[in-house]
């Protein structure tokens, strides 16, 4: 991703999304990282309004609340939405996610009855 002059070399959207989360995840002193972040940052912003819009939006989303900040069944809900619209998607695996999605859900409710009761 980041050439020997520090520049990134990636212009696929999809790829930078993945550097910048993933730069969230370094730890102090890690000055490739510090770079990645920032440059994926300012290319993301630079390119978000030329893109596909579902694309798009979960840029801006990851632009907003980094991935590792979300509580992963909410950003399942999100992806499961997002993954709705991508014509190439899966049909069984989109189905599974709803389902899975659901039966967690279940679960919360009922717990959350046994708590309360």
């Amino acid at each position: 991703f980041i050439d020997k002059n520090g520049n990134i070399g990636s212009t696929d959207a999809t790829s930078l999304l993945g550097l910048y989360n993933a730069a969230y995840l370094r730890t102090h002193g890690e000055k490739i990282l510090d770079i990645a972040m920032s440059s994926t940052k300012k290319i993301l912003k630079s390119i978000v309004n030329h893109l596909d819009p579902t694309i798009a939006d979960e840029i801006r989303h990851h632009l907003e609340t980094p991935l590792f900040r979300g509580t992963n069944r909410v950003e399942t809900k999100r992806y499961i939405s997002t993954y709705e619209k991508n014509s190439t998607r899966n049909e069984t695996i989109l189905e599974f996610a709803k389902l899975d999605y659901n039966l967690v859900q279940g679960l919360y409710c009922d717990e959350l009855k046994d708590l309360t009761m």
